[in-house]
C-alpha cells in the first residue's frame, strides 16, 4: 500500500503565542535589513512570506485561523495593518510604487 500523507496542521495554543511568533518575523526581517548596505528583497514582509513563516500552507489558512477562538482574529488583524503600514511608508520612499499600489488595493 502507498505511503499516507498526513495533513500537518499548524496550531498556536494561544493569540498571544501567535503574535510573538508575528512579532519574532517582523523583528527577523528588520535585522536582515539593516545588516545589509542595499535594500534587500528577501526582507521586504509580505503576507504570503509571514504565512509561511508561521507555518501555514496557505494564505487562506492563515485567515482562517481567525476563527480558532477569542483573541485570534484581533492577533490576524494587527498583523495585516502591519504588513499595510510598511507599504504605505514605501509609498513615500519608492520611485517605482505601482506594484506597491497593487498590493495595497489587493
Amino acid at each position: 500500500m502507498g505511503k499516507q500523507i498526513i495533513n500537518c496542521v499548524t496550531y498556536y495554543p494561544t493569540p498571544n503565542s501567535l503574535a510573538t511568533k508575528i512579532d519574532e518575523y517582523f523583528y527577523f526581517l528588520e535585522t536582515m535589513e539593516s545588516k545589509s548596505k542595499y535594500p534587500n528583497p528577501k526582507s521586504v514582509p509580505t503576507f504570503s512570506g509571514l504565512a509561511r513563516y508561521l507555518g501555514f500552507s496557505s494564505r487562506k489558512d492563515f485567515l482562517n485561523y481567525a476563527n480558532e477562538g477569542d483573541g485570534f482574529n484581533d492577533v490576524i488583524n494587527d498583523a495585516k495593518l502591519r504588513l499595510e503600514e510598511y507599504l504605505e511608508q514605501r509609498l513615500y520612499t519608492s520611485r517605482e510604487t505601482r506594484g506597491i499600489i497593487f498590493g495595497l488595493k489587493n
